[in-house]
C-alpha cells in the first residue's frame, strides 16, 4: 500500500495476517535506484500489543542507522515502559 509523502518520495506499508502493521519503507522515487530514506518494521505480542519498533535510517554520508524502540505492558495490559537508544523511560497515563 502506498501513503502520501513528500515530493520525490514513495512511501509502502506492508501487514501481518492479522492485519498489524509489519513495516513502513520510505525511498526517493526520483531516483532509478529509489535508495532507501527510512524504514520502520513492528514486532507484536499474541495480544497485538506493540513489543518492538526498530528504524532504519539514512545517514548523511549514505550509511544507514538502526535505532530500536522497545515497549513494555503492566499486568492488565497498559504501556508502562518505553526503552530507545537513551535509556529506559517509565511511561505514565
Amino acid at each position: 500500500m502506498a501513503a502520501s509523502s513528500p515530493p520525490g518520495e514513495a512511501t509502502t506499508s506492508a501487514y501481518n495476517p492479522d492485519d498489524t502493521l509489519a513495516q513502513k519503507a520510505t525511498r526517493l522515487s526520483n531516483t532509478g535506484g529509489a535508495p532507501l530514506v527510512s524504514q520502520w518494521r513492528y514486532t507484536y505480542d499474541n495480544l497485538g500489543r506493540q513489543l518492538t519498533a526498530d528504524d532504519t535510517a539514512m545517514q548523511p554520508d549514505g550509511s544507514t542507522a538502526v535505532q530500536r524502540h522497545t515497549f513494555g505492558y503492566d499486568p492488565t495490559g497498559h504501556l508502562n515502559r518505553y526503552v530507545d537508544e537513551q535509556g529506559s523511560h517509565g511511561v505514565s497515563l
